[in-house]
């Protein structure tokens, strides 16, 4: 029987699972007092099992290091912040009180503009990712180009700047797509690097097995201080990383 359960830190989880076409089971908390586990399809009953356990203890090792991991909240963006995008610094600009919500990015800034009936976080999200999506996607394409040639050599038909909760990048092995989450472009070069390394490699792999992680090791050798980086870093950037 799946756990429908989990005590992590004294404190009651329920445990929720959701059933996708996905190849690879992820779990995340929700809420402050679920979690969530994404399980595929495929898997048959006893490996059901098996991988909700695995997940739960890796939830559970999570929330001793960052007792408010899971807890989400849309980034908060504000007039006069200083992103770092792709390495490169801009100055957040936000106005009010127009009849079309806005975002337009020039050399060394970006500029919002809202109207005062949207829905303020959200709204900031959604207009700060088409603009990256308008004026970045071709540089971010040519990077994920340039490190699939240089480590793998896979054909890639789709690269596209994302806003998923939960993840930092993803990986249609099908359709041969890499997302990579906006927030993820506010990182350290070489923290995007790992990141765009991860995706690639499930492009061969699609769970997080050894031989996914020996692939991820020999493109980008020290891949697990990249990742500490996000374990410890992340939430300055408000995305929350699937297992």
């Amino acid at each position: 029987m799946l756990p429908e359960k989990a005590s992590i830190n004294g404190k009651e989880y329920a445990i929720n699972y959701v059933y996708v076409n996905s190849r690879i089971a992820k779990a995340i908390v929700k809420d402050g007092n679920n979690i969530l586990i994404k399980m595929p399809k495929s898997y048959f009953w006893p490996q059901k099992i098996k991988t909700a356990k695995i997940l739960i203890e890796k939830v559970a090792r999570r929330l001793e290091i960052d007792p408010y991991w899971g807890i989400f909240t849309y980034p908060k963006f504000y007039d006069g912040q200083k992103i770092s995008i792709l390495g490169r610094e801009y100055l957040l600009k936000i106005g009010k009180g127009v009849k079309r919500s806005s975002c337009k990015m020039y050399e060394n800034s970006i500029l919002i503009r809202l109207k005062e009936s949207d829905e303020i976080e959200k709204k900031k999200v959604r207009l700060i990712r088409r603009c990256l999506s308008r004026h970045m996607l071709k540089e971010l394409e040519e990077r994920v180009k340039k490190i699939n040639n240089e480590h793998f050599g896979f054909e890639i038909k789709e690269v596209r700047i994302s806003y998923a909760i939960g993840r930092w990048g993803s990986c249609n092995a099908l359709k041969k797509a890499i997302r990579i989450n906006m927030l993820t472009l506010m990182a350290p070069l070489e923290v995007i690097d790992y990141v765009i390394v991860h995706e690639l490699a499930h492009l061969k792999e699609p769970n997080h097995s050894d031989k996914f992680w020996s692939i991820v090791k020999e493109a980008c050798p020290d891949y697990k201080e990249r990742s500490r980086w996000l374990k410890e870093n992340g939430r300055k950037l408000n995305a929350i990383g699937y297992f």
